[in-house]
């Protein structure tokens, strides 16, 4: 296994989403898969429906074992979580 000596904490600088959403937004890009580990929602999968059983629920993104693609220059020492 690696050697993880950091979290980074991400803000999604969207309202709403879910590890789904963003794996396809970040594929949009031309990414790979979803570049974060974790992804903690805020009760907002879309846009304007809350449901109070997401809020704070944590979805796991990427594989622990791969390297990350959230912060250039870290990803081969940290896990990187969005919230």
């Amino acid at each position: 296994m690696r050697r993880i000596d950091k979290i980074i904490i991400h803000c999604s600088a969207s309202d709403f989403g879910s590890a789904a959403l963003i794996d396809r937004w970040h594929r949009e890009r031309c990414w790979r898969m979803i570049g974060y580990y974790y992804v903690i929602l805020n009760g907002y999968r879309k846009k304007g429906r809350y449901n109070k059983d997401d809020d704070g629920l944590i979805e796991p993104g990427r594989p622990i074992e791969e390297i990350g693609a959230h912060c250039r220059g870290q990803n081969r020492t940290s896990i990187g979580i969005c919230l």
